[in-house]
């Protein structure tokens, strides 16, 4: 579980450091954001314990699988990039400007809190079907419970909004359409997913679209 917090932490700190000094870090606004970049690792390393269960090969996975992955490493190559952009920019220039009595931070801080939740919430009604790499039919059916009662896939509207506070918090307003990139290629991936949902569960899956959005409460 400290692992990958671990290693969010030191690449964090190494990005800003390369790019403004150490003297960033000390920088209020960027401890917000570390703490909360470590209470979202925390949240994600607890409860995706004892989940996750996938193939361990290329070999062993279903090729019907093969474009789920991928895109879902791309989209990790995306989100690595539009972190690296934006912690770059904040150590080199945004730490001049910023603070965290403006409402752009406010707003940002206030959407991370609760992407962060979300996504533990997301997390936790899966329990141990919350897999990283596959999709398959589970013996205890679809979920369609909690957050999975307002949208189909709570736990990319989490991430989505976590990466959409993240620049108002660190006065980086401009990157904002970069997230562009990050949603064309995540819908790559949404679509791949609910193919495959469509396959595990024919009967159940077509219901539950007709009834729900997929990312956004009410509108897509």
């Amino acid at each position: 579980m400290l692992g990958p917090l671990l290693f969010r932490l030191v690449v964090t700190l190494t990005i800003t450091a390369a790019a403004g000094g150490t003297q960033v870090w000390r920088h209020p606004a960027f401890l917000v954001f570390l703490a909360l970049e470590a209470a979202w690792s925390l949240v994600e390393g607890y409860l995706s314990r004892g989940g996750r269960a996938t193939a361990t090969s290329w070999q062993s996975l279903n090729p019907q699988q093969i474009p789920f992955v991928l895109s879902g490493k791309w989209w990790l190559l995306a989100r690595m990039g539009y972190h690296i952009v934006l912690l770059g920019y904040f150590g080199q220039i945004g730490s001049s400007t910023a603070s965290l009595a403006t409402l752009s931070a406010i707003a940002g801080t206030t959407l991370m809190l609760v992407a962060i939740g979300l996504r533990g919430w997301s997390m936790q009604t899966l329990g141990e079907r919350f897999r990283g790499y596959e999709v398959r039919a589970e013996p205890r059916g679809l979920e369609t419970r909690g957050p999975y009662a307002l949208v189909r896939h709570p736990s990319y509207l989490a991430i989505v909004l976590f990466d959409l506070g993240m620049p108002l918090l660190l006065n980086a307003a401009w990157l904002l359409p970069l997230l562009v990139v990050l949603l064309a290629v995540l819908l790559r991936r949404v679509s791949a997913e609910e193919r495959l949902l469509l396959t595990a569960y024919p009967v159940d899956y077509p219901v539950y679209v007709a009834r729900t959005r997929r990312i956004v409460p009410k509108i897509y």
